[in-house]
């Protein structure tokens, strides 16, 4: 059964993307390139992963290589957060902090994937990131109107419910 909140949420097409591109990266092969990523960092890797840093830190900060190998250091927990990404706790400065770098070439994973798989991946998942954070501004009045539809439907069933239960 689709909570009512959630009828909504499926149709986000952000979320979706962020889920594909966090599952590539919890391949063998996405974890493979993490490691690789670290020791070996190529040219915008610093880029993309201080936009993932904003991310899943809710920081508007630029942060050293040392700060982003820290953030990977254990895929495991590094692959937990982006799986729990929530766009809706995600407040306007902190995607205005990395937004210019958004049209950089280190974020199309086309460009970047020769380059390194996790790289591409993550840029990837940050433009998705990205699109899932402008989906739920968007769907912030809807889901509001929903729970106050639901809020009604629920009132009138249970006035429905008491109207049967009164003798003719």
């Amino acid at each position: 059964q689709i909570v009512p909140m959630d009828r909504l949420r499926e149709s986000q097409t952000g979320m979706k993307r962020t889920m594909l591109f966090w599952s590539q990266l919890d391949s063998e092969k996405g974890r493979e390139s993490l490691a690789k990523l670290c020791k070996d960092p190529p040219r915008g890797a610093l880029s993309v992963c201080c936009a993932v840093h904003a991310l899943l830190r809710v920081s508007g900060k630029r942060i050293h290589w040392k700060a982003a190998e820290q953030m990977m250091a254990d895929p495991d927990v590094f692959l937990a957060e982006m799986k729990a990404y929530n766009p809706y706790a995600i407040p306007a400065y902190v995607h205005q902090s990395f937004e210019h770098t958004l049209t950089l070439p280190y974020f199309d994973y086309d460009r970047m994937v020769d380059r390194s798989y996790a790289l591409a991946c993550l840029g990837s998942w940050v433009i998705a990131a990205v699109q899932s954070w402008k989906e739920a501004k968007q769907m912030v009045p809807l889901e509001a109107a929903a729970r106050r539809a639901d809020a009604a439907v629920a009132a009138a069933a249970a006035s429905f419910a008491e109207a049967k239960k009164l003798p003719e």
